[in-house]
C-alpha cells in the first residue's frame, strides 16, 4: 500500500543505505492498513513518525528478500533530434579565363574609359602619346563585378581609380563551365590614346 506515503507520513527514500533492502512497517488504524518500506538503518525515525500521526498497531516485518521496488512511473518523451546544420556550400573558387572568352558576355560597360580633363593635360605634360592599365575583374554567378584589382597601373592614380570604378558597373551573361554558371576571373586591358 503506498497510502502513507501518500500521506506523505512516511518518507521512503533516504539518502543512506539501500532502499531495496530492509523491511517494512505495517501500522492499522481505524480498519486501515497502511504499509511502509524501511531502508536499513531508519526503523526508529520512521516509528517516531507513525507515532506522531497516531498510527497505531504498528509492527516491523524483516525482509527477507530485497523489497520489490514499485515501478517507476513511465514518462513517454517525445525522441528530440538534434537539429542538422545547413548545408554550407564553400564558395566556388573563380575560374581564370582569356580576357576573349568573357568579352562577349559583357551586356553593361563601355570599355571606352578616358581621363577627364586635367588627366589628359598630365600625360600630356609628360610626354606620353597613350597609357595603358591592366586590371584583374571577377565576376559571380549571376556576372555581377565581385572585384576588381589593379595589376598594372596607368601611372596616374585618378585615371586608374577612375578605371577601377567604371568596371565596378560592368555587367555580364553568367559564365558557363560544365553546363553550370560558375565565378570567373579575368584580366582587362585599356589603353587610353592621347588625341
Amino acid at each position: 500500500m503506498r497510502s502513507v506515503a501518500v500521506l506523505g507520513l512516511l518518507t521512503l527514500g533516504c539518502a543512506d543505505g539501500d532502499p531495496t533492502v530492509g523491511g517494512r512497517l505495517i501500522c492499522t488504524t481505524d480498519g486501515r492498513r497502511y504499509e511502509a518500506r524501511v531502508p536499513p538503518g531508519q526503523l526508529t525515525e520512521i516509528r517516531d513518525r507513525a507515532d506522531q500521526a497516531q498510527l497505531t498497531d504498528c509492527h516491523f516485518e524483516q525482509a527477507v528478500a530485497p523489497i520489490a521496488r514499485w515501478p517507476e512511473p513511465r514518462v513517454e518523451r517525445p525522441v528530440q533530434r538534434r537539429p542538422q546544420p545547413a548545408m554550407i556550400v564553400p564558395p566556388a573558387i573563380p575560374i581564370n579565363v582569356p580576357p576573349t572568352s568573357l568579352e562577349n558576355n559583357r551586356i553593361a560597360g563601355d570599355k571606352k574609359i578616358e581621363p577627364d580633363a586635367i588627366t589628359q593635360d598630365e600625360i600630356r605634360r609628360a610626354g606620353k602619346d597613350k597609357v595603358i592599365g591592366s586590371y584583374k575583374l571577377c565576376i559571380t554567378v549571376t556576372g555581377e563585378v565581385s572585384t576588381v584589382s589593379q595589376l598594372k597601373g596607368t601611372g596616374f592614380s585618378g585615371y586608374d581609380g577612375k578605371i577601377i570604378s567604371e568596371l565596378k558597373t560592368w555587367r555580364y551573361l553568367p559564365y558557363i563551365y560544365n553546363g553550370d554558371a560558375a565565378p570567373v576571373c579575368t584580366a582587362v586591358t585599356l589603353i587610353y590614346s592621347v588625341p
